[in-house]
């Protein structure tokens, strides 16, 4: 496992804002990105009505 720090931006349709980081241990960055994914929708159940998302992964 690596360690990687995620960061999201979302934008909604009504120019709402949001950024999310996060450290996670994956396997590659394309599951990091999935499982940070998955802890924000579980600490604040939103996530799919943002109509813009970008993400860049690091390996730490």
């Amino acid at each position: 496992m690596k360690k990687y720090a995620v960061a999201i931006y979302q934008r909604d349709r009504m120019e709402n804002e949001k950024l999310s980081a996060i450290v996670v241990d994956a396997e590659s960055d394309e599951e990091a990105f999935a499982i940070a994914v998955g802890k924000i929708i579980k600490h604040d159940g939103k996530f799919n009505n943002f109509s813009y998302t970008a993400w860049q992964c690091t390996e730490e």
